[in-house]
């Protein structure tokens, strides 16, 4: 076992961290599509604030956190990749969350101790993926009902648009 590792991508070294640092905060879009599950949002930077970038999507405005180990900060204008992690979803429960997504439940897979939900979101040809904690009930929303999720800009990541993992 070791404390460190290293993510390649031929032959070159994307990323050097602990297993939390690589997961939670990856340094490339390759690194953020290789190393678990994420959802992925393709757009363009409008806005930058602190660390934090706000990235027109094809399912509205995102923001994320900028990484601060990619070397090169996003820019205004830049084409952007944001990833949210299928745990960071969650239905909005009233609130007004930063980060909103339309989308309609396509499927939904009990496996114990979680639910894996998968949903269609409008303008996208790919579905994403929301994991919820079963607490004993079910997820509230039946197969087919269009809900509206919710995600903190402080659990994704937005990334310069670069290469993906296969399968991306």
């Amino acid at each position: 076992m070791s404390d460190n590792v290293a993510v390649m991508r031929e032959g070159v070294i994307e990323q050097v961290g602990d297993g939390t640092n690589i997961y939670d905060r990856p340094a490339t879009s390759f690194v953020a599509s290789f190393v678990g599950e994420n959802n992925l949002f393709r757009g363009r930077v409008s806005e930058i604030s602190g660390n934090y970038a706000v990235v027109d999507t094809n399912v509205g405005q995102l923001k994320a956190r900028m990484s601060t180990d990619n070397g090169g900060a996003l820019k205004h204008n830049d084409d952007a990749f944001v990833f949210v992690r299928p745990e960071s979803l969650k239905f909005t429960n009233g609130t007004s969350p930063e980060n909103t997504v339309q989308a309609r439940i396509a499927q939904q897979e009990f496996e114990g101790n979680l639910w894996q939900v998968y949903l269609d979101v409008p303008r996208s040809e790919n579905k994403i993926a929301m994991s919820l904690v079963n607490d004993g009930q079910d997820i509230g929303h039946e197969t087919g009902a269009d809900v509206t999720l919710e995600f903190s800009p402080d659990l994704a990541v937005a990334l310069p648009e670069g290469p993906l993992a296969a399968g991306e």
